[in-house]
C-alpha cells in the first residue's frame, strides 16, 4: 500500500498473520513500523536486512507486497546474498506475514492493540497482564513459563520497534540508542556496519554521544579497520561539544601512544578535564598515573583519593583498585579483609577482574580460609563472562586436581577457550600440554606453535619455553644459538629461571664459548631474585672452583639458601658436604639427613647413596635389608649405579637369599646402560656360564665395552683370553 510520508532511508512494514486476508483499506498509522535501509552500491538502490526484520517481527514467514512475494536478493552465482536481504520498495508498505503462536502475546492482544502500544511511549505491562488468560494453580509451573516468555517477547519487541521508529523518524538519541543494541548484540543480532550506520547518523546531526561512539568503533576495530587517527578525530568532535567520556578516551590515547605521541602529562590534562565534570573513569585514571608514577611522582596517597572519588560513583575499576592497595599495602595497611570488601563491591556489579581476584584469594588463602572449590566459583562467574585470564585459572585448578578431580582434558579445554582470545598465560600453558602430552596427543611443533603465539605478545615464560625447545632439539632441529637467543629475549625482561638457562649454556659452553665467569653472572641475576636453581648453581661453581676459586664454605651458604626453598639438589650437595667434610667437619649423621630430604623430592641417585650408608654403617647402624631397599628404590627408577648394587646383593645373598638370575638380570640393566664395572661382570658371568648360558663370544662384547671406559680388569682378562688363543677384535 502506498504511504504519503516515510521516513528517509526507511522501509515501512506491517504485520499480517498468515491466516488473514491482507488489508485493502488504509493501514493505520500505528500499525507501521520503519526498517533502516541499507544502500547496495553495484545496484544503485537500497534493501533491508532479514536479521532486522526477524528482530522485529517473530515466526516471519515471508514479506510480500499485495500479493506478490518479495524474494530474497541473489548474487550471480544464483546463491542467496549473504547476510540475507530483500530489496526496498520505496512508498509502498510492505506485509510481514507470520505465524501465529500459542505463547506469543498476539495471541491475547488484537494486531490493532500491539501495534499501538509498541508505537506508544505509554507501553504498559501490567495491561498486557491482565490480557493473558486465567492459568489455573495446576497448571503453573508448565503455562506459566509460556505466559512469562509472552511478556518477555512483547517487552523486547517494543523495546526495539519503538527505537527504530524513532530513530528512522531522525531522534539522536534512539540513533544511539539502536546502534548500541547493534554493537551489544542486545535484542538483535550484533551487527557493527549497523551500529556504525546509526552512530554516524546521530553524529552527523551533531550528537556529541554519538560522535564519540562512533570513535569507539574505530578505537576498536569494530566493523571498521581499526584506526586511531580517525578514532581520535571523532573524540575530538565529541569533546569539543564537553563530553566528558570523550575527554577521558584522548586521555587514554595520550597516556598509551595510541594515534599520539604518548604523553603522560597530556594524558593528566585530559584526565582532569573529564574528571571535573564527575567522570568516574577519568578519575580512576588519574588514580593510576599516579600509582605508577607516569607524569607525576609516585604517589599512593594520592591515586587512593582519586580512586575513593571514582568508588563513590560505584566505578568497579576504582572499587577493584582500592581493593588492590589493600592487598598490597600500598598508600594504605595491608588488610586482606577490606580488599575483600571492595573486591565484592565491583565483583557485584559483574565486574571480571575483581571476580578473578577474589578467587585468587580464595586460591591462595589471603584474607580468607584457603578455598579451592569457592576459588572456581569465583573464576567461574568472569568466565562466564568470556573473561580469558578466568578461563586461563579454571584450567589450572583441573590441571592441578584444585577443587576439582585432576582432569587434563578438562585443563586443555578451558586453556584452549582462553588461548583463542590471544591470552597468553593460557597459550603457553597449551603449548606445554602438548609438549609433555597431557590432555592431548605429545605434538612438538603444535607445542612450538602455542609458544611463538604467547612469546610474539611478550610472554617471557613462552620464550623461555621455546629456547628449551632448541636446546633439547624437540619439533626442532638441536640449536643451541637459538637456545641462547630465546632465553635472552626472556633473561632480559627479568625472568629467573632464563637467566639461569643463560648462565647453563655459558658454564657448558652450549652454543657459546665457555665462560665460567659470565655464567657465575648471569646465575647471579636470577639468584639476586630468589631463584633457587640459581642459588645451587653457584654454590656448584665455588664447589667446583668454577670461575671463582674453590671455596666449600661459600658453597654451603648458597646450596643452604636454595635448600631453604625446598630446592632438592641443593639438598643432596649439602648432604655430600657433610658426608665428606668438606667446608664443614663430617657428620654422617647430618649427611643421612639432607640425603632423605633429597630423595624424598625425588633425587634418584642419592637413593644409592643412602643404600651405601647403611650397607657401611655410616651414621645409621648396619643394615643389608635397609641398604637393599634403598638400592631397589634408585634401580626401579633406572639409576645405573643402583642396578649394579641390587646385583651385587643378590648374587652375593646381603639382605636377600642368593639368587643368580635376579643378579644377572640387574647387572644387565646397569651394563645395557653403560656402566663399566657392570659390563665387566656380565662378562665374567658369560664366560663362567653364572645366571646365564655360557658363552665366551658374549663374554669378551661385554669385556670390550668395559674395556673401551678405561676398565683395567677388563682388559687385563681380554689380554688373558687372546693369550689363550680367543679372537679378539
Amino acid at each position: 500500500m502506498t504511504i504519503q510520508e516515510t521516513p528517509s532511508h526507511s522501509q515501512a512494514v506491517r504485520r499480517v498473520y498468515e491466516n488473514e486476508t491482507v488489508a485493502k483499506e488504509p493501514t493505520a498509522p500505528s500499525d507501521i513500523i520503519y526498517i533502516a535501509c541499507h544502500p547496495d552500491v553495484s545496484l544503485g538502490n537500497e534493501f533491508i536486512l532479514w536479521s532486522d526484520v526477524l528482530a522485529a517481527f517473530k515466526d516471519v514467514v515471508h514479506v510480500c507486497s499485495g500479493t506478490a512475494l518479495i524474494p530474497f536478493l541473489k548474487g550471480p552465482d544464483f546463491q542467496n546474498l549473504d547476510p540475507l536481504r530483500i530489496a526496498a520498495v520505496p512508498g509502498v508498505t510492505l506485509d510481514v506475514v507470520v505465524r501465529p503462536q500459542l505463547a506469543h502475546p498476539d495471541s491475547y492482544m488484537s494486531q490493532q492493540e500491539l501495534s499501538s502500544s509498541t508505537l506508544s511511549k505509554d507501553l504498559s505491562l501490567d495491561s498486557l497482564r491482565e490480557s493473558l488468560p486465567v492459568i489455573p494453580q495446576e497448571r503453573n509451573d508448565a503455562v506459566s513459563v509460556l505466559a512469562s516468555n509472552a511478556i518477555t517477547a512483547a517487552t523486547v519487541y517494543s523495546d526495539f520497534n519503538q527505537t527504530s521508529a524513532s530513530a528512522a523518524l531522525g531522534d539522536k538519541d534512539a540513533q544511539v540508542a539502536l546502534g548500541d543494541m547493534y554493537k551489544d548484540g542486545k535484542r538483535v543480532q550484533q551487527d557493527y556496519q549497523a551500529a556504525m550506520e546509526w552512530y554516524r547518523r546521530a553524529a552527523d546531526q551533531g550528537d556529541a554521544v554519538g560522535q564519540r561512539k562512533v570513535g569507539v568503533l574505530y578505537d576498536y576495530g569494530f566493523g571498521v579497520t581499526q584506526d586511531y587517527s580517525t578514532a581520535l578525530a571523532w573524540y575530538l568532535k565529541s569533546a569539543d561539544q564537553g563530553n566528558a567520556q570523550a575527554h577521558c578516551n584522548i586521555g587514554h590515547f595520550y597516556q598509551h601512544g595510541q594515534g599520539v605521541t604518548q604523553d603522560y602529562s597530556k594524558a593528566m590534562e585530559w584526565f582532569l578535564t573529564a574528571a571535573e565534570r564527575g567522570n568516574s573513569g577519568a578519575q580512576n585514571n588519574i588514580g593510576n598515573l599516579y600509582h605508577s608514577g607516569l607524569g607525576v611522582p609516585q604517589d599512593y596517597a594520592q591515586a587512593m583519593e582519586w580512586y575513593c572519588k571514582a568508588a563513590d560513583q560505584n566505578e568497579p575499576y576504582a572499587q577493584t583498585n582500592i581493593g588492590n592497595n589493600y592487598r598490597c599495602g600500598e598508600g594504605v595497611t595491608q588488610d586482606f579483609s577490606k580488599a575483600m570488601e571492595w573486591y565484592l563491591k565491583a565483583a557485584d556489579q559483574e565486574h571480571a577482574d575483581a571476580q578473578i581476584t577474589i578467587g585468587c584469594l580464595y586460591h591462595h588463602g589471603q584474607g580468607v580460609t584457603q578455598d579451592f572449590g569457592k576459588a572456581k566459583e569465583w573464576f567461574m562467574k568472569a568466565a562466564d563472562q568470556g573473561d580469558a585470564d578466568a578461563q586461563n585459572h579454571i584450567g589450572n585448578l583441573y590441571y592441578n586436581g584444585e577443587g576439582v578431580p585432576q582432569d587434563h582434558f578438562q585443563a586443555f579445554e578451558w586453556f584452549r577457550k582462553a588461548a583463542e582470545q590471544d591470552d597468553p598465560y593460557a597459550q603457553t600453558n597449551l603449548g606445554s600440554m602438548y609438549r609433555d602430552g597431557e590432555g592431548v596427543a605429545e605434538d612438538f611443533v603444535k607445542a612450538m606453535e602455542w609458544y611463538l603465539k604467547a612469546a610474539d605478545q611478550g610472554h617471557s615464560h613462552a620464550q623461555e619455553c621455546i629456547g628449551y625447545l632448541y636446546r633439547d632439539g624437540q619439533g626442532v632441529t638441536q640449536d643451541f644459538s637459538k637456545a641462547m637467543d630465546w632465553y635472552r629475549k626472556a633473561a632480559d625482561q627479568g625472568n629467573s629461571c632464563a637467566q639461569h638457562n643463560v648462565g647453563c649454556l655459558y658454564r657448558d659452553g652450549q652454543g657459546v664459548t665457555q665462560d665460567y665467569v659470565t655464567a657465575m653472572e648471569w646465575f647471579r641475576k636470577a639468584a639476586d631474585q630468589g631463584d633457587a636453581v640459581g642459588q645451587c648453581s653457584i654454590g656448584c661453581l665455588y664447589r667446583d672452583g668454577h670461575g671463582v676459586a674453590q671455596d666449600y664454605s661459600e658453597a654451603m651458604e648458597w646450596f643452604v639458601k636454595a635448600a631453604d626453598q625446598g630446592d632438592e639438589f641443593a639438598q643432596h650437595n649439602i648432604g655430600y658436604l657433610y658426608h665428606d667434610g668438606l667446608g664443614v667437619t663430617r657428620d654422617y649423621s647430618k649427611a643421612m639427613e639432607w640425603y632423605i630430604k633429597a630423595a624424598d623430592q625425588g633425587v634418584v641417585e642419592v637413593c644409592s647413596t643412602i643404600g651405601r650408608m647403611y650397607e657401611d654403617a655410616q651414621g645409621v647402624d648396619r643394615d643389608l635389608s635397609q641398604a637393599m631397599f634403598w638400592f631397589r628404590k634408585a634401580a626401579e627408577q633406572d639409576d645405573s649405579c643402583g642396578q649394579y648394587k641390587v646385583g651385587q646383593m643378590y648374587r652375593n645373598g646381603e639382605g636377600v637369599p642368593v639368587d643368580n638370575t635376579q643378579s644377572s638380570l640387574w647387572f644387565l640393566k646397569a651394563a645395557k646402560q653403560g656402566l663399566d664395572r657392570a659390563q665387566y661382570v656380565v662378562g665374567s658371568l658369560y664366560e663362567y656360564g653364572e645366571g646365564v648360558p655360557q658363552d665366551d663370544t658374549m663374554a669378551i662384547e661385554w669385556y670390550l665395552r668395559a674395556a673401551k671406559q678405561g676398565h683395567i680388569e677388563a682388559q687385563l682378562r681380554l689380554a688373558y683370553l687372546k693369550r689363550s688363543g680367543a679372537s679378539i677384535h
